[in-house]
């Protein structure tokens, strides 16, 4: 592993939020245009399963597939290894006045601007998608 690309790679911690539950901060000041929380999986990594497939989980599995995926139109896209492997980028939450735009042809965020150690990252997620729930 290349201990470089982890150090320059690492930006936030999870941490209790005032926006709602926990969230993802800022551990060191985070520079306009830096890519943050990059897909490393492939495709073929995912599964697609439509609304009515989510009827099939228990009720929980759906709260949670609802609370921290991308919901499209026609479904949802889950990777493989389960709900127990999410990456951070699964906490940020909402705000109507965000700090990262996600890039959805890329699967990335960006900062709309420079942000400090501290602050709470945040994305509208009103701009990804629309929902089907």
């Amino acid at each position: 592993m290349d201990t470089n690309y982890l150090l320059s790679n690492t930006f936030a911690k999870l941490a209790p939020s005032n926006i709602h539950g926990i969230g993802l901060f800022a551990i060191r000041n985070i520079p306009f245009g830096q890519k943050l929380f990059e897909q490393i999986l492939d495709d073929d990594d995912y599964i697609f399963l439509k609304k009515g497939d989510l009827e099939l989980f228990d009720e929980e599995i759906q709260n949670m597939i609802k609370s921290l995926y991308i919901l499209e139109k026609n479904g949802v896209w889950i990777q493989k290894t389960g709900l127990n492997h999410l990456d951070y980028s699964y906490y940020i939450n909402h705000s109507d006045e965000p700090n990262l735009n996600y890039i959805h042809s890329k699967n990335y965020y960006l900062p709309k601007r420079n942000i400090k150690k501290g602050e709470e990252l945040t994305y509208d997620y009103n701009e990804v998608s629309d929902s089907i729930w």
